[in-house]
């Protein structure tokens, strides 16, 4: 059987245990021989496991056009909770009446969204925020 090997062997020294963890990785990344291992990283080459996923390219950006429309969903959450918190927050401080609390309950039990809530009961707020979220205040 001829060798058909175009390169030449380079002889490596490692410590003990700095062989042992080379060797667990390689046999993580499912490498058979630590030599191919130590050449593909030295190389810069992905794993085994890296050409397997490169197979589902496809699926990988579905996955994340998925994952990036969950989190644009939450920023838009996070931003109507910050909202109300400060409406509440801005009905403290100016002394609201017991009616006003009972009003702004009220509409919370019905499940109104953030922005009827406060335009309800507070318009002038609820201007200032739909002109800073329109990009007017800018």
């Amino acid at each position: 059987m001829a060798n058909n090997k175009s390169g030449r062997p380079v002889p490596i020294w490692f410590q003990h245990d700095d062989l042992l963890r080379l060797e667990e990785a390689a046999a993580l990344s499912g490498y058979r021989h630590l030599s191919k291992y130590i050449r593909d990283r030295a190389m810069g080459r992905g794993d085994h496991r890296d050409t397997f996923h490169a197979g589902n390219s496809m699926q990988s950006a579905a996955w994340q056009h998925e994952v990036d429309g969950r989190l644009a969903d939450i920023e838009r959450n996070q931003q109507a909770s910050i909202t109300m918190q400060t409406a509440l927050l801005s009905m403290m401080c100016s002394r609201t009446t017991t009616g006003d609390v009972n009003e702004l309950r009220a509409s919370l039990a019905t499940g109104n969204s953030t922005e009827e809530i406060l335009s309800r009961l507070m318009p002038e707020l609820a201007d200032i925020i739909s002109r800073i979220r329109s990009g007017e205040g800018e």
